[in-house]
């Protein structure tokens, strides 16, 4: 339990870190986040929100950078397509996201490379990625239904 509460403050520091003013730290605590969450999976929800928030940073190099380690998740973890699918689809039709925000994680989905094996999402994962352009294409067109969500 001790060693939990432990890892759980140092989560908390890292989100803390990935807010910083310093691109520095920013960087250097997504790459902490990217590694835990590919070696271990203890809290793997909170780390993988953690590297989705970023896709809305400011800063374009820190949002390129957590599309790459995204993507290199994928490599190592097939697995975690659907998972991380969600958390972006999550992400995107949030209240007044960035257009930049949006605009990266169209682009990080629409890169995603698509299989027909089962335990890499397979067609369902495909089905989702069509649903999800065609739900935000909507919300693009028509702006009330965005006030409805």
């Amino acid at each position: 339990d001790r060693v939990k509460a432990l890892y759980n403050e140092f989560v908390e520091g890292l989100e803390t870190l990935t807010k910083d003013n310093l691109e520095f730290l920013k960087q250097k605590a997504i790459k902490t986040a990217f590694t835990l969450l590919k070696t271990k999976p203890e809290q793997e929800a909170r780390l993988l929100s953690i590297l989705v928030n970023k896709l809305g940073d400011p800063s374009r190099k820190i949002a390129s950078n957590v599309v790459y380690f995204l993507h290199s998740l994928f490599e190592e973890h097939p697995g975690m397509k659907s998972i991380v699918a969600q958390e972006v689809e999550n992400f995107l039709f949030r209240p007044s996201l960035a257009p930049r925000a949006q605009y990266t994680s169209v682009i990080f989905l629409n890169q995603i490379l698509l299989s027909k094996k089962e335990s890499e999402g397979g067609p369902a994962l495909a089905r989702k990625l069509i649903n999800l352009y065609f739900s935000f294409f909507q919300l693009l067109t028509n702006p009330a239904t965005r006030e409805e969500e």
